[in-house]
């Protein structure tokens, strides 16, 4: 059976650590979150668009 003995102490994180291991950690997981939705809104857009022309369209061709 091996014993581990460590005499330090545990090293203190400042501030610049936590936030490098946010950064690391999950920020990239809160970018590609991000991402996706700002994409899906974009092509959400294209159908708004396109249902707007159809709407003018159609009440073209009732005033006709």
């Amino acid at each position: 059976m091996k014993y581990k003995i460590n005499l330090l102490l545990p090293k203190e994180k400042n501030w610049l650590d936590k936030v490098i291991y946010f950064g690391l950690n999950y920020l990239r997981y809160i970018l590609v979150i991000t991402q996706t939705v700002i994409i899906m809104v974009f092509f959400y857009r294209f159908k708004i668009d396109q249902e707007i022309v159809d709407l003018k369209d159609a009440v073209k061709q009732k005033q006709e």
